[in-house]
């Protein structure tokens, strides 16, 4: 048996939910047991009947960092039993505008650049009249 594991978005913020795929193939004979192991001690296990390959759930974290997520489908019937993982990046949430900066083009927090720069240009220019007499 093959047990595919996906993380959908792969890098998520705390607290955003995650959507975890678990499928696998072949059909299992009986009733399959899906073993799920987050990677932050979170937990779920649910039994599936035949002809249902596959198994949907969401999954938030409390913390950031790297987890594993694992997954384990039995065969009720047989004792099969298969695993698969995936790996989820949880990083911290920033608060709206941060790290955002707005800039307008050729201006300064909105005075055109021209009026920054005449203050210097005139005093060069007075400087070189002044030195010229």
């Amino acid at each position: 048996m093959i047990v595919n594991v996906t993380v959908n978005p792969t890098t998520g913020d705390i607290g955003q939910y995650l959507e975890v795929r678990v499928s696998w193939s072949p059909t299992t004979r009986g009733p399959a047991w899906v073993d799920i192991s987050f990677g932050d001690g979170g937990s779920e296990r649910v039994r599936i009947l035949p002809p249902t390959t596959s198994y949907r759930t969401f999954h938030a974290y409390r913390s950031t960092g790297t987890y594993t997520i694992s997954a384990t489908v039995t065969d009720d019937v047989t004792g099969e039993r298969s695993s698969g993982s995936a790996v989820a990046l949880i990083k911290q949430k920033l608060p709206p505008g941060y790290g955002i900066m707005s800039v307008q083009a050729n201006s300064i927090v909105g005075v055109p650049s021209l009026l920054w720069a005449l203050p210097p240009l005139a005093l060069g220019i007075a400087l070189i009249l002044f030195f010229k007499r």
